[in-house]
């Protein structure tokens, strides 16, 4: 890290394009700070944001690099992953977050964090949904993936962009947790034979480990449980009628609403220092206790033998608080 130095900048105003060879300094230093991403993380939103300006940069975003450069190399010795031991039984926590659109972009940033955690039962109210004990979502992890880039979408609205966010963080930890289960297979078994057996895992929802999603978007934790409706916009539509989809099924089993506050991955939607984040990144422990705001939480209960799409539009009698 210490051998990278920082680009060149021209004697310009900030809004001024710069020239081919000012141009060429600033796609090797955030190259070079690509590289740095995988394990110094709190600087992977900036890098990302500055690769759009890969082929035309301005002067401020030469200064603009240089200051995360700066920034990283001062917290080189501070900031990083930590693989502290954990204890059994396990579950991994798909937890995704969406910054709003911004006067540079119509795409809003996507932040997604997957942690391998202990699993610890939660204690909910049947009547309000709210987590009695939020000491139960704190604990050592392990990061199994940390991810910050600009959505594919254009997202014409906070609850839109945040749906899209949720089902590729749902996707994405569900792979992770494939991966998982893949190991704890019977080495003996055919390849032709495993395939197939992977495939029936993936279907039924049939994990080693357990998976729950977070979000801190009260619209999309209302519209995923059940407690709204379907959406009448078709591209919000597809995407929570398919996360209702992996809740009926128990691929999902918790679905949490968190207070932003402590929404970790809020850290991979824009710059800035932000205590849960940066706890993680120095001690391993995810703490969501740091304020006193109350979490909800809803689950399915037990799988249905067939379902049909007018389940999934009327999920909410799959609901826990709804059966008797």
């Amino acid at each position: 890290m210490t051998n990278i130095t920082p680009c060149e900048v021209p004697s310009l105003n900030d809004d001024q394009l710069v020239s081919a060879q000012y141009a060429h300094g600033f796609r090797s230093i955030l190259t070079s700070m690509l590289f740095l991403c995988q394990c110094n993380v709190h600087i992977l939103t900036e890098v990302t944001q500055l690769q759009g300006f890969n082929n035309e940069p301005k002067v401020m975003h030469l200064k603009r690099a240089n200051a995360v450069l700066k920034k990283a190399q001062s917290d080189n010795q501070l900031l990083g992953l930590h693989f502290p031991r954990l204890q059994g039984p396990f579950c991994l926590r798909a937890i995704g977050d969406a910054n709003h659109t911004t006067k540079t972009s119509v795409y809003p940033q996507e932040g997604q964090v997957v942690l391998l955690m202990h699993d610890v039962p939660l204690t909910v109210d049947i009547k309000t949904d709210i987590i009695k004990d939020k000491s139960c979502l704190s604990g050592y992890c392990h990061p199994m993936a940390i991810l910050s880039n600009k959505a594919k979408k254009v997202a014409h609205s906070t609850s839109m962009g945040e749906t899209n966010c949720a089902l590729s963080v749902v996707s994405n930890a569900q792979m992770i947790a494939l991966r998982i289960t893949e190991m704890q297979m019977d080495e003996h078994i055919e390849q032709k034979d495993r395939i197939q057996k992977m495939m029936q895992i993936n279907t039924s929802g049939a994990y080693e480990i357990p998976l729950d999603h977070w979000t801190d978007c009260k619209d999309v934790f209302e519209l995923v449980t059940g407690l709204k409706g379907v959406p009448q916009e078709r591209l919000q539509r597809l995407p929570i009628m398919a996360l209702r989809e992996e809740r009926i099924t128990t691929r999902i089993r918790w679905t949490l609403h968190v207070p932003t506050e402590i929404m970790v991955a809020d850290a991979m939607t824009k710059p800035g220092v932000f205590k849960q984040m940066m706890k993680l990144l120095t001690t391993g422990y995810l703490d969501m206790e740091m304020v006193q705001k109350d979490a909800t939480a809803r689950r399915i209960v037990h799988r249905p033998d067939t379902y049909t799409e007018s389940d999934l539009e009327s999920i909410v009698k799959f609901n826990w608080a709804y059966l008797d």
